[in-house]
């Protein structure tokens, strides 16, 4: 499978249960030993892979659904991204900043995704790290927050 067949997948999915499924397997993908190099399908440009994850995100913050299936997409998301190494670039984080994908301003489980990311443009961790401030100043102060306020300083919640 290549990048533009998985996005094609993805994309013609009617629905973002469908799509939670196939991004629910790309970890399985990228370790199947059936395969060769499976994680090469994930090496071209990857901002279309990320936007299928991203857009799955924004979904699921900004629609009514309930907080248990909220943290499995946070954990599908966080996944697949790890597995096939799939970072977050400047263009995804301008989208976020600059677009339509403004409503994750006021998540604190996007920040979180943030703060564990893979970033290989010194650029897109500096934007990065505008967008969990933005997050932090925008967001209620619940354990959630602590957690990304902490990591966003680099402590631990126990540290005097």
């Amino acid at each position: 499978m290549d990048g533009c067949a998985l996005v094609c997948t993805v994309e013609s999915l009617e629905g973002y249960d469908k799509r939670e499924q196939v991004l629910a397997n790309i970890p399985a993908v990228c370790h199947s030993e059936a395969l060769v190099a499976p994680r090469d399908a994930f090496k071209t440009p990857n901002d279309e892979k990320m936007e299928a994850l991203v857009e799955l995100m924004l979904h699921t913050f900004s629609s009514g659904i309930v907080p248990g299936l909220k943290d499995c997409r946070i954990e599908i998301s966080s996944s697949a991204m790890d597995a096939a190494s799939l970072p977050i670039t400047r263009p995804i984080l301008q989208r976020v900043i600059y677009e339509d994908w403004d409503g994750l301003l006021n998540t604190v489980e996007f920040g979180l995704l943030l703060t564990a990311a893979n970033y290989r443009d010194p650029n897109a961790d500096k934007h990065s790290n505008w967008v969990v401030t933005a997050i932090l100043t925008a967001a209620q102060g619940d354990d959630r927050w602590f957690e990304l306020a902490a990591r966003q300083l680099g402590i631990s919640r126990s540290d005097p």
